[in-house]
């Protein structure tokens, strides 16, 4: 699993319901990529699509119980990283560089999208 479906675990699990549309934008993907993301991650049993119950064109993304456990263990893995890099204040003086760092990068993500 690459950085982009890890990326969208994590977004769906943080917005149960949300619509390919919202990930799109919160991934600063296409909508075909997003598809195929989304395909994957189906594919793999990460993820249900579930038809809206008044718009038949409308789908909602939700984990499944596999998807939770693979968020878990990224985010436990995540807090191990941080946790064995620095003190709380040597991590705390770091965020504002790597806020930056991600500024810059959605920056020209959205920039090459346009």
């Amino acid at each position: 699993m690459g950085h982009t479906e890890l990326s969208a675990l994590v977004a769906i699990g943080e917005t149960p319901g949300m619509t390919p549309g919202t990930l799109s934008n919160e991934l600063l993907l296409s909508t075909g990529a997003t598809t195929a993301v989304v395909d994957r991650l189906e594919k793999s049993g990460h993820v249900t699509r579930t038809r809206h119950p008044g718009d038949r064109r409308s789908l909602f993304l939700h984990l499944t119980a596999q998807g939770e456990d693979t968020t878990t263990i990224l985010r436990e893995a995540y807090q191990y990283v941080l946790s064995t890099t620095g003190t709380d204040e040597t991590i705390a003086e770091a965020l504002p560089q790597l806020d930056g760092i991600a500024a810059a990068l959605d920056a020209a993500a959205r920039e090459a999208a346009s």
